[in-house]
């Protein structure tokens, strides 16, 4: 059965893939972060203790109180101060409590590994969500070989405004997973739109592409992805090694929609977030008239 035959059951395929992906992705989350290996763990960016059986109370020495050659350990051995180890009286004392070491971003109020996998695990999702719409979209309603310049035209108008229908139910798709599935009291409201423009922006750079040319599509794709997907997992950009940091982070959409997720979990900003995926939507529709312009050239030789 060819595509055309289809008739306008074709507009019903990509919903019917967003709702298979909402249902998939909720039966694999729900384990993921209701395990209670995961329910046990401490706060991440917070402070620790010392393991549990251990009596390290408050009452040792100091790190960094010198270790002189009368000092001797149970047993009669007598303990060396390490070599390089600076010795002074500005260390912690053994047995307190360690913070964040400098530098390191907190993860926000109750930081917890479930929130910190669910970020993630959300980023995921709304990347394959949408990279998957975007396929369905340039296969489904893609202009047809030797077609004129106003049905050409009309058809990438379809698939950019399906696209924003497509982009708002990822969306919801995947801010309903956060709460109800997660349980990590995202605002629904703020989130869902967040995500409508990111899956938007990200979903009509893919479809420009992949109208331009099929292998344009496929790079496009596999470059977000193998290089991109990374730099969404690490809570602030200065964790990334240098070369993500500096030339892949800046672009990889999936930087930004952990960044957005964080921050409005936490109460931070998301302009520059939105900023980002509006001016990759803009990309996307440039991208789409580059190929109107391709294909009446085409046309023409």
């Amino acid at each position: 059965m060819t595509i055309e035959k289809l008739g306008h059951k074709k507009y019903v395929i990509p919903v019917v893939a967003v709702i298979a992906l909402f249902c998939a992705f909720s039966i694999m989350m729900y384990p993921m972060l209701h395990s209670p290996m995961m329910k046990g763990m401490p706060p991440m960016g917070g402070q620790m203790g010392p393991p549990a059986g251990i009596p390290m109370g408050a009452g040792g020495p100091p790190m960094g109180v010198p270790m002189g050659e009368h000092t001797v350990a149970p047993g009669g051995v007598q303990m060396e101060p390490p070599t390089g180890m600076p010795v002074g009286a500005g260390g912690p004392p053994m047995g307190g409590k360690m913070g964040v070491p400098p530098g390191m971003p907190m993860m926000g109020p109750g930081g917890s590994p479930v929130a910190v996998l669910g970020v993630a695990a959300l980023m995921v999702i709304t990347v394959i969500i949408t990279i998957v719409c975007a396929i369905l979209l340039y296969v489904l309603f893609r202009p047809a070989k030797g077609a004129n310049m106003r049905t050409v035209m009309a058809a990438y108008g379809v698939q950019l405004g399906y696209a924003v229908v497509l982009s708002l139910l990822a969306g919801l798709a995947v801010a309903l997973i956060g709460n109800w599935v997660g349980g990590l009291a995202l605002p629904f409201g703020n989130v869902t739109m967040f995500l409508w423009l990111a899956s938007f922006g990200v979903m009509a750079l893919f479809v420009g592409a992949l109208d331009v040319r099929i292998p344009v599509g496929i790079l496009v794709i596999a470059t977000t992805i193998i290089c991109g997907m990374f730099t969404g997992f690490m809570p602030s950009v200065e964790m990334l090694p240098a070369f993500y940091r500096d030339y892949v982070a800046p672009w990889a959409p999936q930087r930004y929609i952990g960044d957005g997720l964080r921050a409005l979990i936490h109460g931070g900003d998301t302009a520059c977030s939105c900023t980002a995926f509006a001016l990759t939507g803009v990309a996307g529709v440039a991208l789409m008239a580059a190929a109107v312009f391709i294909n009446r050239q085409k046309k023409t030789a």
